[in-house]
């Protein structure tokens, strides 16, 4: 029993000194540790951009890609959880169909991290169909029945806005 005692003698003896030297063995072991390079894979959402006035995309595209990037590691925290890079898809050139090899290059690293997109893992290709966008005016008319309550008396004729 008295050799607990001691021990807990000796813990509680500046037990806030231990304490504030616990915490700085902690954040300089967090320093050292993301200071190393490491590679992940990480999945980025797919975005499109520039699509050629007058056509619209038919074809379904994945949400995200998987892709596999190093740097250090306290930039690859920022890169998963406060800045994300995106996969963007410049499809300004395309007239109707087209097969997009997906490159490291289309990926987009925010500004201030440091870090080296290696490979797209998943999808290789992208299918982007696209065709001429049409648009007709069509009158909004509603199927609606009205059923005033006793008392009560419906007043004009049921209108939609917009009308068309």
């Amino acid at each position: 029993m008295q050799k607990h005692s001691k021990i807990i003698k000796l813990l509680s003896y500046q037990w806030q000194i231990k304490a504030y030297l616990f915490i700085l063995a902690c954040a300089l072991w967090v320093f050292v540790v993301t200071n190393q390079v490491y590679e992940t894979e990480l999945e980025v959402p797919l975005v499109t951009r520039k699509i050629k006035p007058g056509k619209i995309m038919v074809s379904e595209l994945p949400p995200t890609a998987n892709i596999r990037v190093s740097g250090r590691g306290k930039d690859l925290l920022f890169l998963k959880h406060i800045k994300h890079p995106r996969l963007e898809l410049d499809i300004h050139t395309i007239n109707y169909f087209f097969d997009f090899p997906v490159e490291p290059e289309m990926v987009t690293i925010p500004p201030g991290i440091n870090a080296t997109v290696h490979a797209i893992i998943e999808p290789e290709t992208l299918k982007v169909i696209l065709e001429d966008e049409k648009s007709v005016l069509v009158p909004v008319v509603p199927d609606v029945s009205v059923h005033p309550l006793p008392g009560y008396t419906q007043v004009g004729l049921i209108r939609t806005y917009p009308e068309s």
